[in-house]
């Protein structure tokens, strides 16, 4: 009998398949050094942990991870992230940081930026405990974290088959924002201010931490407008450091740099003064304060995150205008060539205080068109310097005052090419108490002509 089964079956080929059991676990763990969160109020220990954290505060989050497999196994291990309302069975995760089967750590796809920049970190602190760390939470950090492990065996082949993954929730965290707790607010409402008198606003602004946030800095300044609804421009600022910054018009060649400050005051809590010590008509306006919070990166870098403008208040200035005229003449109506051609502009000031005038003289060429502003000639400045440019013809240009209230241009050995409209442009600055000048007025002549006669002609 055993000899015919035997040429019945000559070869048998015995195929045993081993299960291996599933012995991987994973659970969420405490931090090893923990640093105790806000907790929502009303919540009770629960799955999963309820966290309610500031925005740019560190977010840690530890599972624990092991395999009793008695094969040679290899874990991943990986952080993710769902929305905050979504079910935590069928949500797909976003990855936020993994270690895989071969020990390299990487950073999804959204949180790739932030691990090169060492805000996002993931390391084993133990035998079984992972742990990762994400810095300078934004609110888009928001949601419910997962601990996602994975158990991996090697084929013969090298290739790498998966055959276990488990998952387990570690916090819903809830992240609050910088924005929602920042305000300001100016005062007075409305102020009237003389020309040449000191210019106060006071702004009140709220929220900036008494024991500041991590990374969180703020900036506080002012912005002015001509409608309450127009764009701002700045008027000065104190920056994180402290230091003061003004506005482009507050500090530039023209105007010099106006004596305008920015302190905090010791009381009432959180103000703060604007002081614009000799005011000008260009000051008249619509006032906002703004404060501006900024996370400061590892890389010492500032990335703005939050900014609140108070409502507006108004500054008005009691009326002192300047009138101008400025009008050219020739003393003589025939001009030969080779003489010396003379232009005069006769200037009137009507004011209520001391004006300095700033004076240019312009030609209009036959060959220019219609949308020419001119040649610039000569000009004078408010402090009497006078600077002098190249005529068409090359001869030479001299200005100087024929009375108090006459200016006067001469070209020296006039030519054909000198042919043109002329004309005068005069500028009225005010000088202030701080030192810094005011733009008071302008007015632009008639033209007249001058054209070069050959003798005989």
């Amino acid at each position: 009998m055993d000899a015919l089964c035997k040429q019945a079956m000559p070869d048998l080929l015995l195929l045993l398949l081993a299960v291996i059991p599933d012995k991987l676990s994973v659970l969420p763990a405490a931090p090893s050094a923990p640093k105790p969160p806000l907790r929502s109020r009303g919540a009770v220990p629960a799955s999963p942990l309820q966290l309610t954290l500031w925005e740019s505060q560190d977010l840690q989050l530890t599972c624990a991870v092991s395999s009793q497999t008695p094969q040679h196994v290899h874990l991943s291990v990986s952080f993710g992230l769902s929305a905050p309302d979504a079910s935590r069975d069928v949500q797909p995760l976003q990855e936020v940081i993994a270690v895989r089967r071969d020990f390299a750590v990487e950073a999804g796809e959204r949180f790739a930026e932030r691990h090169r920049a060492q805000e996002l970190s993931l390391a084993k602190t133990g035998d079984r405990r992972y742990q990762m760390v994400l810095g300078w939470l934004r609110p888009e950090d928001a949601g419910i974290y997962h601990c996602v492990a994975g158990e991996w065996i090697q084929d013969p082949d090298g290739s790498w088959q998966q055959i276990a993954e488990k998952r387990v929730v570690l916090a819903q965290v809830t992240v609050r924002t910088v924005a929602s707790q920042l305000a300001a607010s100016a005062s007075p409402a409305k102020v009237r201010v003389g020309s040449g008198e000191a210019l106060e606003l006071l702004c009140n602004a709220s929220g900036l931490q008494a024991a500041p946030l991590p990374h969180i800095v703020y900036s506080l300044g002012w912005e002015v407008s001509q409608g309450s609804e127009g764009e701002g421009r700045l008027v000065a600022r104190l920056d994180p450091g402290g230091a003061l910054v003004l506005g482009d018009s507050y500090a530039n060649r023209d105007v010099g740099r106006r004596h305008v400050s920015l302190q905090k005051l010791a009381s009432p809590l959180g103000s703060y003064q604007l002081r614009i010590e000799s005011a000008q008509p260009s000051d008249v306006g619509s006032y906002r304060c703004v404060v501006w919070a900024f996370v400061r990166s590892p890389g010492d870098k500032l990335r703005e995150v939050a900014s609140v403008r108070s409502e507006a208040l108004t500054v008005d200035m009691k009326s002192e205008a300047v009138v101008l005229e400025a009008t050219a003449w020739l003393p003589s109506a025939t001009i030969y060539r080779g003489d010396t051609a003379e232009v005069r502009c006769n200037v009137s000031v009507e004011a209520t205080q001391d004006i300095a005038l700033a004076l240019s003289w312009w030609v209009e060429l036959p060959d220019e068109g219609p949308t020419s502003h001119g040649v610039l000639l000569a000009s004078v400045s408010r402090e009497g310097v006078a600077d002098l440019a190249s005529r068409p013809s090359g001869g030479a240009v001299s200005v100087d005052k024929a009375s108090p209230t006459s200016h006067r241009l001469r070209l020296h050995g006039v030519q054909p090419s000198d042919e043109g409209k002329y004309h005068c442009a005069v500028t009225a600055w005010v000088r202030y108490p701080d030192l810094s000048w005011y733009k008071a007025g302008s007015a632009k002549s008639n033209m007249v002509t001058v054209y070069p006669y050959t003798l005989g002609e």
